[in-house]
């Protein structure tokens, strides 16, 4: 039996099986992408709480160094002070 006498029925189930082997491909496909699309969010995510991360730490880190540069100006003006009282006493018994 023919439909058309250039179409044959295994022309049909030929053409049938394409059309639902193609049609299961998209959808592997879809969910691929979806799933990729998952995973990039996540590390989006990730990423950006590790640059959060980063700008705190190097925040902490820069406040850290001027409390230090404070401190060591302190003692450098300690230092100074008894270098100078050490001159006078030393200038004054000559």
């Amino acid at each position: 039996m023919q439909l058309e006498p250039s179409i044959s029925w295994g022309d049909l189930c030929v053409a049938t099986g394409l059309m639902i082997t193609g049609v299961l491909a998209f959808t592997d496909v879809s969910n691929g992408v979806a799933v990729n699309e998952m995973r990039l969010q996540h590390v989006s995510s990730d990423l950006n709480m590790l640059n959060e991360e980063f700008r705190e730490h190097l925040t902490q880190e820069r406040a850290d160094r001027q409390l230090m540069r404070e401190e060591v100006r302190e003692d450098l003006a300690l230092i100074m002070a008894k270098i100078d009282r050490l001159i006078e006493r030393d200038l004054e018994g000559k």
